[in-house]
């Protein structure tokens, strides 16, 4: 591809960083929402999640990249849908932490604690404010295997340790 087409080659070097991983960003949009093949396919193409005219026209990442960039991308944050059952538009995505996004899912698991619902993510992070991914996921794998969410929150985690033999 010219380089006339890829503006952010004229870019300082952590502006270049932060467009290619918009450019990842866009592919991984792509293949979740049109390959068929795709691991998260059932999620998004196959319940009808499309991206937007804007951002497909060029047939490049040009137009997410350029949009990604002037509305608040940076390294470290995730793309979000507002609205979970809506595309991938300008007016129904945004930039969020990977804590943010895990709250806005379409679905949530929940639990009880002293006779109150509470989403599980939210039980977590009042506990451990900073939870990580593995935590979080180990939580939501006890509690779809039926423990309730009291014991799954107080039974720590064992982390196992690799021995040299």
């Amino acid at each position: 591809m010219p380089k006339k087409n890829r503006p952010w080659l004229n870019m300082a070097s952590s502006e270049e960083t932060v467009a290619r991983k918009l450019q990842r960003v866009f592919a991984g949009m792509k293949q979740r929402c049109y390959q068929q093949n795709h691991d998260n396919y059932q999620y998004y193409g196959a319940r009808g999640v499309r991206i937007c005219d804007e951002w497909l026209a060029s047939g490049t990442s040009e137009a997410f990249v350029a949009w990604g960039l002037a509305n608040g991308y940076e390294l470290g944050l995730q793309i979000d849908r507002v609205d979970t059952t809506g595309d991938y538009t300008p007016d129904n995505c945004r930039f969020v932490t990977c804590r943010a996004n895990n709250r806005n899912q379409r679905y949530h698991v929940y639990g009880e604690l002293g006779g109150i619902r509470v989403r599980a993510v939210e039980a977590l992070e009042n506990i451990n404010p900073q939870y990580t991914s593995i935590e979080l996921g180990i939580l939501l794998h006890r509690l779809r295997i039926g423990w309730s969410l009291e014991k799954a929150l107080a039974t720590p985690i064992i982390k196992k340790v690799k021995r040299n033999r």
